[in-house]
């Protein structure tokens, strides 16, 4: 007897991005790489943790499988909503990818003490696509104990 399996699912990813141009080249890339993906787009950290939290007019907004996360941004910049994600039991596990243009992100995020795990975690021809424009670093929503 042969087992049957669920169809998959398309998974949704939260792009949290202030910078328009940044978001469009995002969509292209997916699109361009023929990713099937449901992107979900908000210009600051305080409308990214509306998001995830499911208020206001995100209140049936899907939980994303992969948060891609600018950390420089108004209102609540990328590094103000690690640290909120950190701490809430119902968010930690969501993965999380930081974009950044900046080699000093890098340092800041590791005088943290939180965990980079470096280039090259996207797929390759996503990753390819950002390497010349933006650097993907992964970071693993863990406290450290």
């Amino acid at each position: 007897m042969r087992e049957t399996s669920a169809p998959l699912r398309t998974p949704n990813i939260l792009l949290v991005e202030d910078n328009e141009n940044d978001v469009i080249l995002t969509r292209k890339s997916f699109q361009k790489n023929q990713l099937a993906i449901n992107l979900h787009h908000v210009e600051n950290g305080e409308k990214c943790m509306e998001f995830l939290r499911k208020q206001g007019v995100y209140r049936d907004a899907p939980t994303p499988d992969l948060i891609l996360l600018d950390l420089n941004m108004p209102l609540m910049d990328g590094r103000e909503v690690l640290a909120e994600l950190i701490v809430d039991e119902q968010l930690s596990h969501l993965p999380v990818i930081i974009l950044t243009t900046s080699d000093n992100d890098r340092d800041v995020l590791l005088r943290r003490r939180e965990v980079i795990d470096g280039p090259g975690c996207l797929p390759n021809r996503v990753a390819r696509h950002l390497g010349g424009h933006r650097r993907p670093l992964r970071h693993r929503l863990a406290p450290r104990g």
